[in-house]
Protein backbone atom coordinates (compact mmCIF):
# COMPACT_ATOMS: atom_id res chain seq x y z
CA UNK A 1 0.00 0.00 0.00
CA UNK A 2 1.39 3.40 -1.14
CA UNK A 3 0.58 6.67 0.90
CA UNK A 4 0.25 9.64 -1.24
CA UNK A 5 2.15 12.73 -0.47
CA UNK A 6 0.73 15.94 -0.24
CA UNK A 7 1.73 19.49 -0.92
CA UNK A 8 1.30 22.49 0.97
CA UNK A 9 1.25 26.06 -0.49
CA UNK A 10 1.64 29.28 1.87
CA UNK A 11 0.80 32.40 0.67
CA UNK A 12 2.24 35.05 2.74
CA UNK A 13 2.22 38.87 2.05
CA UNK A 14 4.98 41.36 2.53
CA UNK A 15 5.28 43.22 5.92
CA UNK A 16 3.60 46.99 5.57
CA UNK A 17 5.76 48.94 3.12
CA UNK A 18 6.18 52.59 3.60
CA UNK A 19 3.88 53.40 0.32
CA UNK A 20 1.27 51.36 2.81
CA UNK A 21 2.01 53.48 5.96
CA UNK A 22 2.09 56.85 4.28
CA UNK A 23 -1.60 55.63 2.21
CA UNK A 24 -3.10 54.58 5.02
CA UNK A 25 -2.06 58.16 7.17
CA UNK A 26 -2.98 60.49 4.73
CA UNK A 27 -5.46 58.25 1.92
CA UNK A 28 -2.99 59.89 -1.11
CA UNK A 29 -0.49 57.99 -3.01
CA UNK A 30 2.95 59.13 -1.78
CA UNK A 31 4.69 57.85 -4.88
CA UNK A 32 6.56 55.62 -3.99
CA UNK A 33 8.48 53.38 -6.26
CA UNK A 34 9.53 50.16 -5.05
CA UNK A 35 8.88 51.26 -1.83
CA UNK A 36 10.95 49.49 1.32
CA UNK A 37 9.54 48.02 4.27
CA UNK A 38 8.48 50.11 7.16
CA UNK A 39 9.17 50.06 10.90
CA UNK A 40 5.98 48.05 11.42
CA UNK A 41 6.53 46.21 8.48
CA UNK A 42 9.75 44.81 10.34
CA UNK A 43 7.65 44.32 13.30
CA UNK A 44 5.28 41.82 11.36
CA UNK A 45 8.61 40.43 9.91
CA UNK A 46 9.95 39.21 12.52
CA UNK A 47 6.69 38.03 13.94
CA UNK A 48 5.92 35.66 10.97
CA UNK A 49 9.82 34.24 10.87
CA UNK A 50 9.25 32.93 14.94
CA UNK A 51 5.52 32.08 13.67
CA UNK A 52 6.90 29.91 10.30
CA UNK A 53 10.31 28.43 12.11
CA UNK A 54 8.21 24.95 12.57
CA UNK A 55 6.72 24.68 8.87
CA UNK A 56 9.42 22.60 6.63
CA UNK A 57 9.46 24.68 3.60
CA UNK A 58 11.24 23.45 0.59
CA UNK A 59 10.67 26.28 -1.96
CA UNK A 60 9.95 30.00 -1.60
CA UNK A 61 8.46 32.12 -5.02
CA UNK A 62 9.38 35.99 -4.11
CA UNK A 63 8.92 39.02 -6.38
CA UNK A 64 12.04 41.22 -7.18
CA UNK A 65 10.24 43.99 -5.11
CA UNK A 66 12.12 45.32 -2.32
CA UNK A 67 9.43 45.25 0.27
CA UNK A 68 9.21 40.97 -0.80
CA UNK A 69 12.84 40.87 -0.74
CA UNK A 70 13.11 41.88 2.68
CA UNK A 71 10.17 40.02 3.77
CA UNK A 72 11.39 36.99 2.55
CA UNK A 73 15.33 37.85 4.05
CA UNK A 74 13.53 38.31 7.00
CA UNK A 75 11.26 35.24 7.14
CA UNK A 76 14.00 33.05 5.82
CA UNK A 77 17.58 33.76 5.83
CA UNK A 78 17.89 31.71 9.06
CA UNK A 79 14.87 29.04 8.64
CA UNK A 80 15.48 25.71 10.23
CA UNK A 81 14.67 24.12 6.82
CA UNK A 82 16.85 26.41 4.68
CA UNK A 83 14.65 26.42 1.46
CA UNK A 84 15.63 27.23 -1.93
CA UNK A 85 14.70 30.87 -2.64
CA UNK A 86 13.32 31.73 -6.36
CA UNK A 87 12.64 35.67 -7.06
CA UNK A 88 10.64 35.15 -9.83
CA UNK A 89 9.99 38.41 -11.98
CA UNK A 90 6.43 37.67 -13.14
CA UNK A 91 5.42 38.24 -9.36
CA UNK A 92 5.48 42.29 -9.45
CA UNK A 93 2.67 44.87 -10.19
CA UNK A 94 1.31 46.13 -13.40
Amino acid sequence: MSRSSSTRIVCIRHGESTFNAHHEATGRDPGHIDARLSERGHVQVAAAREALRAIPFELVVTSPLTRALQTTAGIFSDHPSRPDVLVEVLHREC
